[in-house]
């Protein structure tokens, strides 16, 4: 089963622009738009409007890509199904996982996968929560991994492991001389009322741990104009180790920092809102075949290793 047209008109659709959506094809961008145009004319209606280099669908093209989205997703299905009739079992798996939680899951656990699953392909789709969420929306991904207070509501979860946001400071700064200890934690607790003056460098707007900070920050009362934004957590990191500012990091992503003495960490909300949990979901009322399950069951067992692993 190959739905060429089908994922030509929904790659277009996500890409807005024929050149970039030919790239992603690997197809010419001269033979993607007369495959367009010939489709349009078979179907006597215009499934996008051009507007200077971008392609915008029409109500005809909503409509179409809302659909070939459907078949695009019974085609994942139907291949990973038709996969454990075999003997040799193959098929394809496609997960969701941010960027930088990626490198602590994935490598293990796919090793592991392969062994057991060697015909089975791994597509990995990577991005900030934002993107995720499109994914899974749009029937890219079967398997969303994700970090939450709670899990989605709309998913079947798993929770793999427990992770804390933590605030970043130098070591030599005269803040960490106001943490203090607090029960039941591993680390001590700084109040952020004491960090109004400083320089953050905080993450983008559309990752999911600024998504938390500025939650807190609400929850707190606090603000501060003295801020830049970075993408990378390890650029942040590094930033904080020379000195220049106080930033944010989750307390699994600084087990992979190395070379960081000059960073102390500590917890900057307490309670029920001190921990966040990281989860595998899928969507209800969706058959998964039995190899997907298996790989659920290595991502639980990896995410005890990762608890397992010495703070620094």
């Amino acid at each position: 089963m190959h739905l060429k047209e089908q994922l030509y008109i929904c790659t277009i659709a996500e890409c807005g622009n024929i050149t970039k959506a030919a790239e992603k094809l690997f197809i010419t961008q001269p033979a993607l738009s007369l495959y367009i145009n010939n489709l349009e004319k078979m179907f006597g209606v215009k499934l996008f409007d051009r507007v200077e280099k971008q392609f915008i669908p029409t109500a005809a093209g909503k409509l179409y890509v809302d659909k070939a989205k459907q078949m695009l997703s019974l085609q994942q299905e139907f291949e990973a199904s038709l996969g454990d009739l075999k003997n040799h079992v193959d098929g394809v798996l496609h997960i969701g996982v941010q960027l930088r939680r990626a490198p602590l899951l994935l490598p293990t656990v796919m090793a592991r996968f392969k062994m057991s699953y060697p015909n089975i392909r791994i597509d990995v789709k990577e991005g900030v929560k934002t993107d995720l969420e499109e994914f899974l929306k749009s029937n890219q991904i079967q398997l969303l991994l994700y970090n939450a207070e709670q899990p989605r509501e709309d998913l079947i979860n798993k929770i793999l492991y427990v992770d804390r946001p933590l605030i970043a400071i130098p070591a030599d700064h005269s803040l960490n001389a106001r943490a203090v200890e607090m029960p039941g934690s591993h680390y001590r607790y700084l109040d952020l009322n004491f960090c109004r003056d400083e320089f953050f460098i905080l993450p983008t707007a559309r990752q999911s741990l600024r998504q938390y900070i500025d939650k807190v920050f609400l929850e707190q009362h606090f603000y501060t104009y003295n801020k830049m934004e970075i993408r990378n957590f390890e650029t942040a990191i590094r930033l904080v180790n020379e000195g220049y500012g106080l930033a944010f990091n989750r307390e699994q992503y600084k087990k992979s920092m190395v070379d960081l003495s000059n960073v102390k960490y500590y917890a900057f909300t307490y309670g029920k809102n001190e921990i966040s949990r990281v989860f595998v979901g899928y969507k209800k009322h969706r058959e998964l075949p039995k190899y997907i399950h298996y790989f659920i069951q290595l991502l639980s067992i990896r995410g005890k290793e990762i608890e397992a692993l010495d703070s620094k």
